[in-house]
């Protein structure tokens, strides 16, 4: 991804345009066009792929095919390549927030049936 990112960083910097003044005439959010060049703060974005449809924006605005972009970008997410900016989860935090949430689902269905056997006495 980082190729896609500096590809479109590069562009946009020998045109001399902000991402001010790209965000004006695209309407694409200055985070998403600042992820996209590998820069800005991508905790609160759902997934990567999300950002396709503005991968393709950016693309044709800066004069780039978004049939070259678009590709490249969707086999970097497929080799598992991420934007510097986008956070990975270590193995063994996503493995401590699933056995969490497996152990307070099981506290709630076990007080859900003391209370039902509760109910019946």
């Amino acid at each position: 991804m980082e190729k896609v990112a500096s590809m479109l960083k590069r562009a946009r910097e020998d045109r001399g345009i902000s991402l001010k003044d790209v965000e004006t005439e695209t309407r694409v959010p200055t985070h998403y066009l600042q992820i996209l060049e590998g820069e800005g703060d991508g905790r609160l974005l759902a997934d990567v792929l999300y950002l396709i449809p503005f991968l393709r924006t950016y693309s044709l605005f800066l004069g780039l095919d978004p049939a070259v972009t678009v590709p490249q970008f969707i086999v970097a997410v497929q080799k598992g390549e991420t934007f510097k900016s986008l956070p990975t989860v270590p193995a063994r935090q996503f493995f401590s927030r699933t056995v969490v949430i497996f152990l307070a689902l099981a506290v709630l269905i076990a007080l859900s049936l003391l209370w039902i056997v509760g109910e019946q006495s």
